[in-house]
């Protein structure tokens, strides 16, 4: 029997939320993050870094989806809410060893 996707165990642990599982082509993926400046970790990296890298990861992929399924005014407003809070989040204050979010 095959193991589980990680997305199987997260909709059995958390039926509470509404998980769709999603697949994305590399070259959508390193499109994305070529332009909105996200550095993702390669498949070769050690976990640790693969680690540091889910955040954008992360947000790869929801822009990557974004662009890819969503209606065109609905597209518009969510890659500008995006990008409002992602100037935001770099316009925060460091503390003494960075973010606080990054720990």
């Amino acid at each position: 029997m095959p193991s589980p996707t990680d997305a199987q165990v997260l909709a059995e642990l958390r039926p509470d939320l509404d998980v769709r599982p999603i697949s994305m082509p590399e070259k959508a993926l390193d499109t994305v993050t070529e332009y909105f400046g996200l550095h993702r970790a390669n498949k070769a990296d050690f976990l640790a870094e693969r680690a540091r890298r889910a955040q954008e990861e992360a947000q790869a992929l929801y822009l990557a989806h974004l662009f890819t399924a969503a209606a065109g005014h609905e597209r518009v407003r969510l890659a500008a809410a995006y990008q409002a809070w992602s100037a935001l989040r770099k316009a925060a204050p460091l503390g003494a060893f960075g973010s606080a979010e990054e720990f």
